[in-house]
């Protein structure tokens, strides 16, 4: 018997003794061997079973000196026998958590029910905005519970692992090769940890699910995962990548955070010799003044470049060339999204809602801004003079707009160009037990993360203090078994134990779940939001010809 499964048989005989999610005992010295070394890891025992856990483990080696702002690469391998029971450091972020930082970040964390084996394996890509987060303040004990390998990687964050000159010199995208080559680790070494290679599903949210869609489209990533389940985010909303009317190059972005550190970019590669030299805070504190300056939620993002190929066309382009990787999917938006644009829900005016729309807008150089505004405004508010009907349906537009349209449309495209493959749609509503947003609002952004994660007793995701409800529970149970199911066998709804009938989405047959204290499916209301998104992506794309695709 070997020294893991040793400890599955005397966990199973402890945990007859706890209570339910009550953790009695950690096991040590869980071995386990990867392509670099061995590795020790942690053996917890609960109820529920056992989860052996091997954290910060390193992927790639530590993108620090002239590997900053470059591809990241191989980590080295280590003799003997190397300490993965403690979690690891984050990646360097502005106000960052209770977490200790640092550019020796690239590391990631394996929950599984056991080394033996060949489960379905889930890696969850964090969100954050693409400047903050880390795949180390997630725990994917309870998923793995559910009989699936657990990864959660970190990447690089803001700056430095989205700056681009956009030239060959520092083309960008560092983070997104990052997530591909935590990607090709999995896929050399999962079986190791109970986990099978060729069934891998790369889940993310926010940030994380526009990086996700990203990696679907990226040919970089053929072969090294097989479905994908992307949560508020997607290829084509405007926050994702760098559109050509975009306002702000990510060249004259780079440019003026290094004018911060006195970097000046008049040549590529020097500028890259000085960026290299900034401290990481100095260099942190430049990007937060440069956003907090010009009033931008976001700067440093995903590029188009054809140097690395990451993201070599537009997603507009790929999506509708066929030119994307064809795996099933499961897509997805909470019902009041944008709540953390809209800021404040209190009633406002007609003027108010323009300002609140012209900042999503801003960020393209669009001649007609002012028309858009209007048709936003007419589509949106109609003759109403109500504050209250106001501030709602400037929520509504901004959770259109930012999400929710452009999750449809990239949906219905994908569906339409991979008719092979099986894509899902859902919306979830559910208003949490511990919501303190007006009670006219539903689920707002990131409001479904805790339950895929069963985390309410995880200070990082839920406020432990004010306890968790029986319909929070069961909430969670239910999107975790969709998600689990979903990755064993690519159906999410397990039809020996539900009577719902949730049918891929198409062109012609667009329905959508609709996740609740009573969940059912409905057909896809937003069509005059997706309509209008279109008529938004016309003006803020360029044509194409698809015989010239990158």
């Amino acid at each position: 018997m070997s020294p893991t499964s040793a400890f599955l048989v005397i966990g199973v005989a402890l945990a007859a003794r706890v209570t339910d999610g009550q953790i009695l005992k950690a096991l040590d010295d869980v071995l386990t061997n990867t392509t670099y070394g061995t590795v020790k890891g942690l053996a917890r025992v609960s109820a529920a079973g056992t989860v052996l856990s091997f954290l910060a483990i390193p992927y790639a080696k530590p993108p620090t000196g002239s590997r900053r702002f470059a591809r990241p690469e191989k980590a080295d391998p280590w003799s003997g026998v190397r300490d993965t029971r403690q979690l690891g450091t984050i990646c360097p972020q502005y106000r960052a958590s209770h977490y200790q930082m640092s550019e020796d970040c690239l590391t990631l964390n394996v929950y599984t029910p056991s080394t033996d084996g060949q489960l379905p394996v889930m890696v969850w890509i964090h969100g954050g905005s693409f400047l903050t987060g880390s795949g180390t303040s997630f725990n994917g004990t309870e998923l793995a519970h559910k009989g699936v390998v657990v990864v959660t990687v970190n990447y690089r964050l803001d700056a430095l692992g989205f700056l681009s000159t956009q030239d060959e010199v520092a083309p960008g995208n560092f983070a997104l090769l990052d997530q591909l080559l935590a990607l090709e680790w999995v896929k050399q070494n999962i079986g190791s940890f109970g986990g099978d290679p060729n069934q891998v599903t790369i889940f993310g949210e926010s940030a994380g699910a526009g990086c996700v869609s990203l990696l679907l489209l990226s040919p970089l990533a053929a072969g090294l995962f097989h479905r994908a389940i992307i949560e508020s985010g997607s290829s084509l909303s405007p926050w994702v990548v760098n559109y050509p009317t975009s306002r702000l190059t990510p060249k004259y972005i780079a440019g003026q955070v290094g004018a911060k550190v006195n970097c000046k970019l008049d040549n590529s590669t020097q500028f890259l010799d000085c960026m290299r030299n900034v401290s990481t805070a100095d260099l942190l504190k430049a990007s937060w003044d440069f956003r907090r300056a010009i009033n931008l939620d976001v700067s440093f993002a995903p590029v188009v470049e054809t140097t690395f190929r990451v993201i070599p066309e537009r997603p507009l382009k790929m999506l509708k060339c066929n030119q994307f990787n064809h795996v099933d999917t499961i897509r997805g938006y909470n019902t009041d999204e944008a709540l953390f644009v809209l800021g404040s829900p209190s009633g406002i005016d007609r003027d108010e809602f323009r300002r609140r729309i012209s900042r999503v807008v801003s960020p393209f150089n669009l001649a007609n801004k002012d028309q858009i505004l209007s048709e936003f405004e007419s589509l949106y508010l109609g003759n109403t003079t109500d504050p209250d009907v106001i501030v709602r349906q400037a929520l509504t537009a901004l959770s259109d707009y930012t999400f929710i349209a452009p999750t449809i449309i990239e949906s219905t495209w994908a569906s339409e160009a991979a008719p092979e493959k099986k894509c899902f749609l859902y919306e979830f509503e559910y208003r949490m037990s511990v919501s303190d947003t007006p009670m006219w609002i539903h689920a707002v952004h990131g409001d479904e993360v805790p339950f895929v994660f069963d985390a309410f007793e995880d200070p990082d995701q839920w406020p432990v203090d004010r306890g968790h409800t029986a319909d929070d529970d069961m909430i969670s149970q239910e999107i975790m078994n969709i998600w689990t199911n979903f990755a064993k066998t690519g159906s999410p709804l397990n039809q020996t134990t539900t009577s719902i009938s949730w049918q891929p989405f198409s062109q012609t047959q667009q329905q959508v779940l609709k996740i609740d204290k009573v969940t059912t499916t409905i057909a896809q209301s937003k069509q005059t939001a997706v309509d209008f998104y279109q008529k938004i992506l016309s003006l803020i794309d360029i044509s194409f010809n698809c015989d010239i695709v990158g």
